[in-house]
């Protein structure tokens, strides 16, 4: 989706991230993104989300890019690329296991293992968004695990405090104001 495990504050100032640096935003915009799937959750209990970033995926989306910007950001960017990325197969692979696995139940699944590919003996329910073992909601970073400890306590602490409510009323009023209604 975004940017699954690079979680952190939001500012309730700038709910659009105007304002905000490059890494204050991208932290901001995905705990956004995460506290919406849990919104959404609370009303689809027998469905699993899942934020995920899998890394940086070689997909070649630069080829189309021109001007100088691009030229030096390919020629800087290629050696990176090909040390840190993975392959599309790679990230296809890994939301197929996230969309598959028993690993990661829906909430209202009081059996934990009942949809999906079961797990290993060994192979714990994945620790959701609000520290729960098996809640629904789940921020994988790119070892397609979970998320740290850290970014959990940043992501309880929002739903905790009355930050994750307040994003998604933000979310509602400009689903309203661009669409007019808050149903498709």
């Amino acid at each position: 989706m975004l940017a699954g495990g690079k979680e952190g504050r939001i500012h309730t100032n700038d709910f659009q991230a105007n304002n905000l640096g490059m890494l204050a935003a991208r932290s901001h915009i995905t705990s956004m993104a995460t506290l919406a799937l849990k919104s959404i959750a609370e009303q689809a209990p027998e469905v699993s989300f899942i934020h995920d970033f899998p890394g940086f995926v070689n997909t070649s989306i630069a080829r189309e890019l021109t001007g100088v910007g691009a030229v030096v950001g390919k020629v800087f960017l290629k050696p990176l690329m090909a040390i840190m990325s993975i392959s599309a197969d790679e990230a296809s692979e890994r939301h197929a296991y996230f969309a598959t696995s028993a690993k990661f139940p829906p909430r209202g699944d009081e059996r934990k293992d009942a949809e999906g590919v079961s797990r290993a003996e060994n192979i714990d329910l994945a620790v959701g968004v609000d520290e729960t073992p098996g809640s629904g909601v789940y921020s994988i970073d790119y070892d397609a695990e979970g998320t740290s400890k850290g970014v959990r306590k940043v992501l309880k602490g929002l739903l905790d405090d009355g930050t994750a409510d307040k994003a998604w009323k933000h979310t509602e009023e400009e689903f309203m104001r661009i669409t007019g209604s808050l149903t498709i």
